[in-house]
């Protein structure tokens, strides 16, 4: 069963990345949806990087439309890397 990170981040006020590190196990599952706010933009890497570094898995990971443009930022996942460039 999943569970949304946006039970614990909101946009705008509430997009910390790291309420989902410290919050994270209280919610009774290890695989999670992972909600991207345009606030992590500027420093992707930094949270995938912590994002990473956790017990948990995000099989699922949205965004909105258009918001890989201009990023900039590398994406690895467990078992590729991928740079996102504009288009």
């Amino acid at each position: 069963m999943l569970c949304s990170t946006g039970v614990l981040t909101r946009d705008p006020d509430g997009t910390d990345h790291k309420q989902i590190l410290e919050h994270g196990g209280k919610l009774g599952t290890s695989a999670l949806e992972l909600a991207v706010y345009e606030a992590w933009y500027g420093h992707l890497d930094e949270v995938v990087e912590d994002l990473r570094g956790s017990s948990f898995s995000f099989p699922v990971v949205h965004a909105k439309k258009g918001s890989r443009r201009g990023s900039g930022a590398t994406t690895r996942t467990r078992s590729t890397t991928r740079t996102r460039s504009s288009r």
